[in-house]
């Protein structure tokens, strides 16, 4: 195979603009996300239930460390069938509901699809007006003659 040569111009007046575009794109983008994002409110129940799952999760990974009294009256303070703070959330209803159900998630996940794909397009539209002159690949099998047109434009 011949060796295809890379002119060093190439390197300063594409695959720079190209790489410093794109690292801007992904900035703005950042920051327009950060903008359209809306924020979720925890509740002060879902903050304790998480608190005491680190909790419980802590004393399982370590509570070999613990004299073992320690260990059993942390654990029973935990699964007290009466008051224990765990058996109490279980008894609780489930607060997951449907993310296809709230149109509040619906147009967060749209935002989110279009903040991806809106700059990928700008960006893909803006390399292909720019280097439409510039062979950027080479590909080391012969191309069949539908397929040609496919990379060659």
């Amino acid at each position: 195979m011949t060796e295809l040569l890379l002119d060093p111009a190439i390197r300063t007046w594409v695959f720079l603009p190209v790489i410093l575009i794109t690292f801007l794109v992904g900035v703005l983008r950042h920051y327009v996300a950060l903008i359209f994002t809306n924020r979720k409110k925890l509740e002060l129940q879902q903050v304790r239930d998480s608190q005491y799952l680190i909790r419980s999760r802590l004393l399982r990974e370590n509570g070999r460390f613990l004299p073992k009294a320690s260990f059993n009256m942390r654990k029973n303070f935990l699964l007290n069938e009466e008051n224990g703070y765990i058996t109490k959330g279980m008894r609780r209803p489930s607060q997951m509901q449907n993310p296809m159900a709230d149109p509040t998630m619906m147009t967060d996940m749209l935002k989110g699809n279009l903040l991806n794909v809106l700059p990928m397009i700008v960006i893909g539209g803006w390399i292909n007006w720019t280097f439409s002159g510039f062979v950027t690949t080479r590909v080391p099998f012969p191309l069949t003659l539908r397929f040609k047109p496919m990379l060659q434009r």
